[in-house]
């Protein structure tokens, strides 16, 4: 059997799977990523989960490793730019550093891109000619297929994360301010948790417990004030920057995966609500908001295709 190994490096997890030609899922790894020990360290960790892989699956021929990273690359050069969520990371020559330790041939896209990729082989994006994609999870990420194809500029693009919601507002890990991001992902949710909860405000979350995006959803379910209220500014930001994104594209459908899309219910009323009073580029009943059919897995799905794709254009 022929298949491709498939990684999703973000923030907080490595995730590593083998998908043979077909799309079918034989194996899932997962691992923390643990980015504060530095680039190498990650590195390792790649190659120690390619020899596990290929240890555990001896029946599969591996052609190719597709890997997404979190950041701004430029992929044709193998370069990761700059990762918000991965320190470290700046003009790092990684698929020349992976080249010398992995006996395959290996390609590198930003991840979100990759879940688009996903999503359009095997998810919610198959059979559809053009659509956005938006990430949430440590971050916020985006990846746009048109006329079928991957998008993408001479670096990764498509970093919607950082469209600008409020210029005054809070410094986002990029450095600059008032960035979708810092409205929408999970680092943020639970960083404007805590501040209410030290100013005071009545919450049924507990800020000396250490928190997560699933805890504040579960308050906003029972009513939380608080928890109830950062999901609909979640929704209300998340509603400007696809409207902003249709009105220039002309798109009309758009995607939502990523950890924090399992509180759909809790921002995805507000996010509709916004973005029908924002769109102008099209009829808002036009636009369709799906929620990812491949969830987590989307990153390794595309991670796969993309090596697919590129040996089949003998690249």
């Amino acid at each position: 059997m022929r298949g491709y190994i498939g990684f999703d490096i973000g923030g907080t997890n490595v995730r590593c799977g083998i998908v043979l030609e077909n799309g079918q899922l034989v194996g899932f790894y997962k691992e923390k990523t643990e980015a504060k020990k530095g680039v190498k360290e990650v590195i390792k960790k790649i190659i120690s989960l390619i020899d596990k892989v290929k240890g555990e699956h001896p029946e599969v021929e591996i052609a190719g490793v597709g890997i997404g990273i979190a950041g701004i690359l430029k992929p044709a050069k193998g370069i990761v730019c700059f990762s918000p969520n991965l320190p470290g990371w700046r003009n790092i020559p990684l698929l020349d550093w992976l080249k010398k330790e992995i006996p395959y041939p290996v390609f590198i896209e930003n991840d979100a891109n990759l879940i688009a990729l996903g999503e359009a082989w095997q998810g919610a994006g198959k059979g559809k000619e053009n659509f956005l994609l938006l990430t949430l999870g440590t971050g916020v990420g985006g990846g746009i297929v048109a006329k079928g194809k991957l998008w993408s500029g001479e670096t990764s693009g498509a970093e919607v994360g950082h469209i600008k919601i409020d210029p005054k507002g809070e410094r986002c890990l990029c450095g600059r301010r008032g960035c979708l991001e810092t409205y929408a992902s999970a680092t943020w949710l639970i960083r404007r948790a805590y501040q209410h909860l030290k100013a005071g405000m009545p919450s049924l979350l507990n800020k000396d417990k250490e928190l997560t995006a699933k805890d504040i959803f579960t308050a906003a379910q029972r009513g939380d004030i608080l928890a109830q209220y950062l999901f609909d500014l979640a929704g209300w930001a998340l509603g400007i920057g696809i409207a902003n994104l249709c009105n220039i594209l002309g798109f009309t459908t758009v995607i939502i995966g990523g950890g924090v899309s399992n509180a759909w219910n809790a921002f995805i009323g507000q996010l509709k609500y916004t973005l029908a009073h924002e769109v102008l580029a099209v009829d808002y009943g036009e636009i369709k908001v799906l929620k990812s059919q491949l969830g987590n897995m989307a990153g390794i799905y595309g991670a796969c295709y993309l090596a697919k794709q590129k040996l089949a254009n003998g690249q």
